[in-house]
């Protein structure tokens, strides 16, 4: 699995921390891109709660259809990490915008 820095460079998720070292010398940022991809690999753990608990409670508050009830919404959220959906829509994301990048 890649990911994409700055809309230019495709690395594994695990070099993230050596790249952005000069970003940010207390190494949080890194980490804390680690830990989301983690969670969006399914990953569970604090930033895997998170996730859902954001994702849910966004669907919910939009009013989308199926999360009109609050655990209904966070069925839905779990259902896209744990399927590999949205891990799936974060990385299109990242390819589609590398092409208006570049």
């Amino acid at each position: 699995m890649f990911i994409c820095l700055k809309g230019i460079r495709w690395v594994k998720p695990g070099r993230i921390a050596g790249i952005l070292r000069c970003w940010n010398k207390d190494g949080m940022v890194a980490r804390n891109i680690e830990l989301g991809l983690a969670a969006l690999r399914g990953e569970k753990g604090p930033a895997y709660d998170r996730i859902i608990l954001n994702a849910g409670m966004v669907d919910h508050l939009l009013g989308s259809d199926g999360a009109q009830d609050i655990s209904a919404a966070f069925d839905r959220a779990r259902e896209a990490i744990d399927s590999g959906k949205a891990l799936r829509r974060l990385l299109n994301y990242i390819k589609i915008s590398n092409k208006v990048i570049s």
